[in-house]
């Protein structure tokens, strides 16, 4: 499957998730837009981009947070301005778990651990609950 198709499959799955939370969400109309969904929270409207995962191991899942166009003659890799998305919500092609990442502007990647890593580090740690979305978490948004 090539990454065009988890794309489609990660949007999918979050549109449902949204949906099923009762949120409003309103799509682009085609594939140059920034944002994949603006969404409405208690009467205010966000930017969503939707990632789906690129590496999955058992203890982390990784998503790539920047838009490529490195397979093109001449292409790049873009990252995110806060002017362009709010924030990322993650799917995980394995878990089926959609994680909700802040978008500071400067992310290139981002890391969701499962399990502890074995040397304890919890410094700079994301665990998978603290970013799992969550009625309570997107109801209660604070940008």
């Amino acid at each position: 499957m090539n990454s065009k198709n988890l794309g489609n499959i990660g949007e999918a799955c979050v549109l449902a998730e949204l949906i099923k939370m009762g949120i409003c969400v309103y799509q682009q109309f085609g594939d140059n837009e920034r944002a994949d969904y603006i969404i409405d929270v208690n009467e205010k409207l966000y930017r969503v981009q939707v990632k789906a995962s690129t590496t999955y191991d058992g203890e982390t899942v990784t998503f790539d947070l920047m838009t490529s166009t490195t397979h093109r003659k001449n292409g790049y890799k873009h990252k995110y301005t806060k002017k362009e998305v709010d924030f990322f919500l993650c799917y995980d092609i394995k878990t089926k778990l959609v994680f909700m990442i802040d978008n500071t502007g400067d992310l290139s990647s981002a890391k969701i651990r499962y399990k502890k890593p074995k040397n304890n580090q919890t410094k700079n740690i994301r665990y998978y609950e603290d970013y799992l979305l969550t009625e309570d978490k997107i109801f209660n948004l604070v940008l």
